[in-house]
């Protein structure tokens, strides 16, 4: 149980995400994930005056990363966006910006002793929001309380909600995908071949197979040498770092 609990406290420091990492390099189980078109039904939904509703939305978001067993462990985290989700929707806090976001995946890659190829920069993700937006577009671009209705491609700043879920996605794909585990040269690199096929097919044959298990080593080197303590005040410093409510 106590494993458990300190792969939890490892998930809320990348705010549920990096919860893949562990789980499957230990070749457990991974948490069944609910389906995009139950978190996107929780947004087209929302009371967002009513925080129980919030608080629901939140939760599906950490449900799609983390087992209903590590879900109690991360209540203190996920209090924290149901709660700024509370004051944006009030009109009492502004939204999170794009920037914000990548400041604290890099923080969160820097504090993890994470490659190069795991920071990101606002082009990454707005890319990634974009794709969301298909499958979540009662989320992304979720405006507040007086405007239920998804946003038609002008992705501005950020709810706490849907800053919470792109992050936690971006993190994963940072954990899993070949196609965001790039250095800011590769990024460029493939900006200027976008159409190459050759470009493409290096790329996979050279990472596929090593980034993602080059993450894992890393993050176990390093959650080696941190307590649980740490890991709390690095996951609190991320949700600093994104704007969220204490």
């Amino acid at each position: 149980m106590r494993l458990k609990g300190i792969i939890g406290i490892c998930c809320v420091v990348i705010v549920s995400a990096v919860i893949f990492v562990p789980i499957t390099v230990r070749g457990n189980p991974q948490p069944e994930a609910p389906t995009w078109a139950v978190i996107d039904q929780k947004a087209a939904t929302l009371q967002p005056l009513n925080e129980s509703s919030i608080r629901e939305l939140v939760l599906a978001i950490a449900s799609a990363h983390a087992s209903k067993e590590i879900l109690p462990a991360l209540e203190v985290f996920t209090d924290r966006v149901t709660r700024s989700e509370l004051q944006f929707q009030k009109g009492a806090s502004k939204g999170i910006s794009d920037e914000r976001l990548v400041t604290a995946t890099n923080y969160l890659a820097k504090v993890l002793s994470m490659p190069e190829y795991s920071k990101t920069n606002v082009g990454e993700v707005r890319r990634l929001r974009g794709r969301l937006m298909i499958l979540t577009p009662h989320l992304i671009g979720m405006q507040r309380s007086l405007d239920r209705t998804p946003t038609k491609g002008d992705l501005k700043e950020m709810s706490p909600s849907e800053a919470f879920w792109v992050f936690t996605m971006l993190v994963k794909q940072k954990a899993t995908n070949p196609n965001f585990q790039l250095t800011e040269e590769e990024r460029r690199a493939r900006l200027n071949d976008i159409h190459s096929k050759s470009f493409d097919s290096v790329l996979v044959s050279q990472r596929v197979n090593d980034r993602e298990e080059e993450i894992a080593s890393a993050l176990r080197a390093k959650l080696s040498t941190m307590s649980i303590r740490d890991l709390e005040d690095e996951a609190n410093k991320c949700l600093d770092l994104l704007g969220m409510e204490k």
